[in-house]
């Protein structure tokens, strides 16, 4: 079965850019390198999306999150509506990317609403080493609510653009 194609070239763009605008706290190469690798694990169930993350240093170690972008309708009785992307996750693959794996978790709050403040609704976290570094990694089920929708989608079936 293929796979749908996820838009890779633009997170090794997103990468580079922000390479070039000199974040306060410079991001090592080699999470450069893991959120590659991982972004390959996920694979959309329809059409494309579009991986997004989020990282910086917490208490001796690189957290890093990983989600799939939402992306917004256009036109129509939808219009504005932002949907998020269902997909599939390799686990196995993606434990495969680590030195040393000290925990692997899924957490889920089912219940949660928009006053609750839980920083996600579901995902897994794994706790380990990548390249001998130490790194907490989070798959979310759903992007935080505060990412901007990464596609648009327009009610006539023209196609996705970004």
């Amino acid at each position: 079965m293929p796979r749908p194609r996820l838009l890779v070239d633009h997170l090794v763009r997103d990468l580079e850019d922000r390479r070039r605008s000199a974040p306060a706290v410079a991001r090592p190469d080699w999470i450069d390198r893991l959120v590659g690798e991982v972004a390959e694990h996920f694979e959309p169930i329809e059409d494309i999306a579009r991986v997004g993350f989020e990282c910086a240093p917490v208490e001796g170690l690189w957290a890093v999150t990983f989600f799939l972008g939402v992306t917004e309708r256009v036109g129509g009785p939808d219009d504005g509506r932002r949907v998020p992307a269902d997909f599939h996750f390799d686990l196995a693959g993606f434990t495969r990317l680590f030195d040393e794996v000290e925990s692997l978790r899924f957490e889920a709050f089912p219940g949660v609403t928009a006053d609750e403040h839980r920083p996600y609704h579901a995902g897994v976290t794994l706790v380990g080493s990548a390249e001998g570094h130490a790194c907490r990694v989070r798959v979310l089920a759903v992007p935080p609510e505060d990412v901007e929708p990464g596609l648009t989608d327009t009610e006539a079936g023209g196609g996705s653009v970004g």
